[in-house]
């Protein structure tokens, strides 16, 4: 079941800091269930000593030290792939590290410093040609289909738009159309390079990085992997994480019609037989690299 977009699942434990490879038992719950396990042991830890749910950005989060010879830490963040609560997590572990840039939407002009905005890897690429220290490249991604249709419901749906977008967009047939129209190998066009063709392999696309994670299902082990790649002495603690579009927030952006999403099987059947035949054909490049 390991997606092969997670690309250190197969680590040895000793690699991991002391926070998470030293767990109790973690020689006997094997590497992914060490994992989750320290993402549960860090998540209920914090959250109850905070007496609540934990922000998804580092507001007045001190560093525990100025790291200057920590890499820059450079998000491609891909709309509606948890781009919003993956943005939060390398917030936070920039933030802890003492980079530059925490708290802003600009590039990098003091290094080492953090990139956590949209922008697709072509454009990217060429602004890190400018930096003089090392860089740590990621991105996060989720299964293409679920990928395309978070981003119908929230730009046709539960747009602001309103009622009249409700009886014009939440059908079979639209959702289909989106699906067939708007997210033809979506990641390909997203993360290769300027110098990346049409014809780019996966492989090549993934050399780019130093780590791809995947959520909703695997944030969790995604967001401990990344603290573990990035280095530096990160902790777990480092890249402890909530959903940054929790229900109740989204009911408060649209008061009148926000309509939750259901969960891609809960899908007409009509979408879900062009999902699981046509879809996944012509977006074969986009399910290799998320596979």
């Amino acid at each position: 079941m390991a997606l092969r977009a997670l690309q250190c699942l197969d680590a040895p434990s000793s690699a991991f800091p002391p926070s998470i490879s030293q767990l109790p038992n973690a020689t006997t719950l094997g590497r992914r269930g060490m994992l989750w396990a320290a993402a549960a042991s860090v998540a209920a830890g914090a959250a109850g000593a905070a007496g609540g749910p934990l922000l998804p950005h580092p507001v007045h989060l001190p560093a525990r030290s100025e790291n200057v010879s920590a890499p820059n830490l450079i998000y491609i963040k891909i709309p509606k792939a948890m781009s919003s609560t993956s943005a939060g997590v390398a917030r936070r572990l920039a933030a802890h590290h003492g980079l530059n840039g925490v708290f802003d939407g600009k590039w990098i002009s003091s290094e080492p410093g953090l990139w956590a905005e949209h922008s697709r890897m072509h454009r990217v690429g060429g602004w890190m040609g400018q930096l003089t220290q090392p860089s740590f490249l990621f991105t996060v991604i989720r299964e293409p289909a679920d990928r395309c249709l978070s981003e119908y419901y929230h730009l046709h749906i539960s747009s602001r738009r309103g009622p009249e977008a409700m009886r014009t967009g939440n059908t079979p047939e639209a959702k289909i159309d989106y699906l067939r129209n708007h997210c033809s190998n979506f990641y390909k066009d997203y993360l290769r390079s300027a110098s990346q063709g049409d014809k780019t392999t996966v492989e090549e696309v993934m050399g780019l990085f130093d780590f791809i994670g995947s959520g909703p299902e695997r944030f969790n082990a995604s967001a401990l992997m990344l603290a573990e790649k990035y280095g530096q002495g990160s902790l777990a603690s480092d890249v402890i994480w909530v959903d940054s579009k929790l229900e109740a927030q989204l009911e408060t952006m649209f008061p009148t019609h926000f309509v939750p999403r259901p969960p891609m099987n809960e899908e007409p059947a009509q979408v879900l037989e062009y999902i699981n035949g046509a879809f996944k054909v012509d977006n074969a490049w986009d399910y290799e690299l998320f596979r």
